[in-house]
């Protein structure tokens, strides 16, 4: 036996937001995290991995309405157990899909931001509660001019506000850098070498980590164990592990009719929100910012494609097209063999945006099936 399972939560990112003041976001939550509440068993209040856009969480603070939000959760049945600080503004917007990964942690911004974020969380936080997770960008785009000095120092300063927050109220709060494909750091390797370089002291290891997206790491065709690993032997805390799933297409084999309806699936993945970086494997390897690019570049693609573009835990696949949510049991299964106990979050922002062929149900409905999803192979997992 592995031991209690961790806490499994559903981050809210994926949420429709009128706009960026806290009144936004707790309607939203009214709406859609407590119809999700509703569907759960138990009565228990329902845990949230929280997104709170930088606005939102600088007047809560100014206004000093942070016991207007929680009662506003608590009359809802939600509780929140970890913030997502990886977005700094609403981002549910056709645009710039790169505007997600700015300001850079090289800008003032972001330190105001986590600042924020950490003061709200230990006011929302359940009694007893001893440390928590914000996750955030890993840094910043990879081919952004990119200040890497001044990214560093602002996280060591974030590190020494954070060890004075856990002596004022006793709960550890972590800013846990979450690597993904295209980022400057894109992958466990370079979050590693990050750390190595600028983050080595005790402070800066005790309020400073990773935050592991699973299918971020799928998308490169990393080992989920050994991704794990390289974080166990660089001494990086894994403090949130985010259970997500992509597109994954096996063009090799696939006659011409098939590798055509893959193609087709793949195009109707939006891409006016986010990228879609794209991996492919086999003889054709390489990477691709986006999705577009790589089918300009192989309009009769072969190898293996991996598509960063969040999927639904239920989806097995659909046709030609599968997914990669093995690899979250594969995780799972390794946290457990190594008795880790991070907080577990399900994160499929893309659910809104999916096209009704890779999405079932309401978004209530989808959220409330993939966290079952996830709880019967936590389960699993942990009862080994």
């Amino acid at each position: 036996m592995a031991g209690p399972s961790p806490t499994l939560v559903h981050c809210t990112n994926g949420y429709p937001l009128a706009g960026e003041r806290w009144e936004d976001v707790l309607a939203s939550l009214g709406e859609h995290a407590a119809a999700v509440a509703a569907l759960q068993a138990g009565g228990e209040p329902l845990p949230l991995g929280l997104y709170l856009p930088a606005a939102a969480a600088e007047r809560l603070i100014r206004d000093e309405r942070i016991d207007t939000f929680r009662g506003g959760m608590r009359a809802a049945g939600l509780s929140v157990r970890t913030l997502n600080g990886f977005p700094f503004a609403r981002f549910h917007t056709p645009g710039d899909p790169l505007r997600v990964y700015r300001p850079a942690w090289d800008d003032r911004r972001r330190v105001e931001q986590s600042l924020h974020l950490a003061a709200v969380l230990v006011e929302l936080l359940p009694a007893g509660t001893q440390h928590a997770s914000i996750s955030t960008l890993p840094i910043g785009w990879g081919s952004d001019r990119l200040d890497l000095t001044a990214a560093a120092a602002n996280l060591r300063e974030v590190a020494v506000r954070l060890a004075r927050l856990l002596d004022r109220t006793g709960v550890r709060i972590t800013i846990d850098l979450e690597p993904e494909p295209g980022c400057l750091l894109g992958d466990a390797a370079a979050a590693c070498r990050f750390f190595d370089e600028h983050l080595g002291g005790a402070t800066q290891r005790r309020h400073l980590g990773v935050c592991h997206d699973v299918c971020h790491a799928a998308v490169l065709f990393a080992d989920q164990a050994q991704t794990l690993a390289a974080y166990r032997h660089a001494g990086i805390g894994v403090h949130k592990v985010q259970l997500t799933s992509a597109p994954d297409v096996v063009f090799d084999g696939l006659d011409e009719p098939m590798a055509d309806e893959a193609v087709a699936l793949l195009r109707t993945l939006p891409g006016e929100r986010s990228l879609r970086q794209t991996s492919l494997g086999g003889e054709a390897s390489g990477f691709f910012e986006d999705l577009g690019e790589a089918l300009s570049a192989h309009p009769r693609p072969g190898g293996r494609w991996r598509v960063h573009h969040h999927l639904p835990l239920t989806l097995a696949g659909l046709g030609p097209l599968r997914t990669t949510r093995n690899a979250v049991a594969e995780a799972l299964e390794d946290l457990a063999a190594h008795g880790e106990r991070p907080l577990l979050e399900t994160e499929t922002y893309t659910w809104e945006a999916l096209p009704p062929a890779l999405r079932a149900g309401s978004l209530a409905e989808g959220l409330a099936g993939e966290l079952a999803w996830a709880r019967a192979r936590i389960d699993r997992a942990w009862s080994r």
